[in-house]
C-alpha cells in the first residue's frame, strides 16, 4: 500500500497519488483551465477554443502536464522522417486563466512510460534491443541538432500508442479505457476554494501495457521532456554540473565532482547508458533509495574502478567507504562489478522469468559499450557517434531496429 503524497501542511484533503499537487494551482502556477471536462464543454480562454476538447489526463510531471486532446475535423500530422522518435509539435496555443496565461504545446498522446512499463516485469529481449536502439538514435537525433537532452531517465522515455486508437469516436475510446474519474477539490477547513483551484481533479488514465505484454511489432519509442534541455555552445544557455536536475540513479559523475564546471554532451552519454541498463533489466545500476550522493559514488567505484585521481583527492567522503590504499573498508557490502552485476540482475532474471537472456558474444558487446559510455572523466566517454558505431548498436541494435513496421 503506498502512502499518500500530501504535502507538509496542504490545504486539501488528499485524493490520489498521480493527481497534480493542488497547491501548485495559484497565480503564475498551474493552469484551472486545463482539466477535464465532456467533449460538448471545449477548452475556453483560448482563440482556438472550439479546435480543442480535453479527453483524458494522462500523467502530472515535474514539467508540465500532459493531456490526450483530439483535434476536430482536422488531418494528423505525418512524423518529420529525421525525428520519428521526437515528439511532434501539432499545435500551440495561449490559454488565459485566474492563474495568468499559459502556453500549450499539443502532440500526439503516449500509451505510457519505459519506467511504469517496466516496473518489476522484463522486456522480451528483442523489444529490450528495439527500445534501447531508438533511444540512441534519438538522442543522436538531437545531439546532432547542438542540444543537450540533460533530463534522460525511463520517465521520459515513452511508448507510442498505436495509430487505430485515431479511428475511435469518443464515446468508443471511453468505453474501451473508462470515462474519467473525477474527485472533487475539498479544502481542509472545509471553506470555499481559492481563485484559481479547481472545483475537481482529474486522475490520470492508464492506456499502457506491461513490458512483458509489449511486442516487438509495438514497440515505438519516444523520448519527451525537454524542460533540461539545453544547447552547449550557446553562452546563455550554458548549464553547470550543479544544475544538473537528472535523478540520482542517473546522476554523472561530473556533476558531483565537478558541480562548477559546465557540463556538455557526456552527460547525456551517462544517462543514456543508465536508461539501456534499466531498459534491459528492470532495476536501476545504481541504487538511489535512501541513498546520498557519496553513496553512489562509492557504488560506480565498486562497478566501474577507480576514481581519476584528482576527483579522489578532492573527494572528502571517501574515507567513510575505502582506506588509505582504495581499497573498500572492511565490513561494509561491496558492489559486485559491471560485469557481475549484469549477469546477476539482467540474465539470471531474464532466465528466472523466461524472458530470453543475451548470448555470450551479444552480452560482450553490450557490456563493451556500456562501459565505454561509463567512464568517469567526461572528455573520455564514448561520443554518440562512437556508440551507435560500436559493435553492438551495427550487430544487434539497428539490425533489430529495422525490424520494427513504420509508424502510421
Amino acid at each position: 500500500m503506498s502512502t499518500p503524497r500530501e504535502a507538509p501542511g496542504s490545504q486539501y484533503e488528499y485524493i490520489d497519488d498521480s493527481v497534480e499537487l493542488l497547491e501548485r494551482y495559484l497565480p503564475g502556477g498551474v493552469s484551472s483551465d486545463i482539466n477535464w471536462r465532456p467533449p460538448e464543454q471545449p477548452l475556453s480562454g483560448c482563440s482556438q477554443a472550439r479546435s480543442w476538447n480535453i479527453l483524458y489526463d494522462l500523467a502530472c510531471t515535474r514539467q508540465t502536464e500532459i493531456w490526450i486532446c483530439s483535434r476536430q475535423n482536422s488531418p494528423s500530422h505525418p512524423d518529420h522522417p529525421g525525428r520519428a522518435m521526437i515528439p511532434r509539435i501539432q499545435d500551440q496555443f495561449e490559454l488565459r486563466g485566474p492563474n495568468g496565461c499559459h502556453l500549450c504545446y499539443v502532440t500526439a498522446p503516449a500509451r505510457c512510460s519505459v519506467a511504469a512499463a517496466n516496473f518489476c516485469r522484463l522486456f522480451a529481449v528483442e523489444t529490450a534491443r528495439s527500445l534501447a536502439t531508438q533511444l540512441v538514435l534519438a538522442v543522436a537525433y538531437i545531439h546532432r541538432q547542438g542540444f543537450v537532452h540533460g533530463d534522460i531517465h525511463l520517465g521520459n522515455v515513452l511508448i507510442r500508442l498505436p495509430s487505430s486508437l485515431d479511428q475511435l469516436s469518443v464515446d468508443q475510446l471511453y468505453e474501451k479505457f473508462e470515462r474519467p474519474l473525477v474527485e472533487p477539490v475539498v479544502h481542509h477547513d472545509k471553506q470555499p476554494l481559492p481563485t484559481g483551484v479547481p472545483s475537481h481533479a482529474t486522475l490520470p488514465v492508464w492506456l499502457g501495457k506491461r513490458a512483458n505484454e509489449i511486442l516487438p511489432t509495438e514497440a515505438h519509442l519516444i523520448l519527451s521532456d525537454f524542460g533540461e534541455a539545453f544547447s552547449p555552445s550557446d553562452p546563455y544557455q550554458r548549464k553547470l554540473g550543479e544544475q544538473c536536475r537528472s535523478p540520482a540513479a542517473f546522476l554523472p559523475p561530473e556533476a558531483h565532482f565537478e558541480p562548477e564546471k559546465p557540463i556538455s554532451f557526456p552527460c547525456d552519454i551517462w544517462t543514456l547508458a543508465c536508461a539501456i541498463w534499466s531498459i534491459l533489466g528492470s532495476r536501476d545500476l545504481f541504487e538511489s533509495m535512501l541513498a546520498t550522493s557519496d553513496d553512489i559514488s562509492k557504488q560506480q567505484i565498486d562497478m566501474l574502478g577507480e576514481l581519476p585521481r584528482d576527483w579522489w583527492t578532492a573527494w572528502k567522503a571517501r574515507n567513510r567507504y575505502f582506506d588509505e590504499g582504495g581499497q573498500p573498508k572492511e565490513g561494509r557490502f561491496v558492489y559486485p562489478a559491471l560485469e557481475h552485476q549484469f549477469e546477476r540482475f539482467i540474465q539470471k532474471r531474464r532466465q528466472g522469468d523466461s524472458m530470453g537472456e543475451f548470448d555470450v558474444e551479444e552480452a560482450r558487446a553490450l557490456l563493451g559499450m556500456i562501459r565505454s559510455m561509463l567512464a568517469f572523466k567526461p572528455e573520455q566517454r564514448a561520443t554518440i557517434e562512437t556508440v551507435l558505431a560500436s559493435d553492438w548498436m551495427t550487430k544487434w541494435g539497428l539490425p533489430e531496429f529495422q525490424k520494427l513496421p513504420p509508424v502510421n
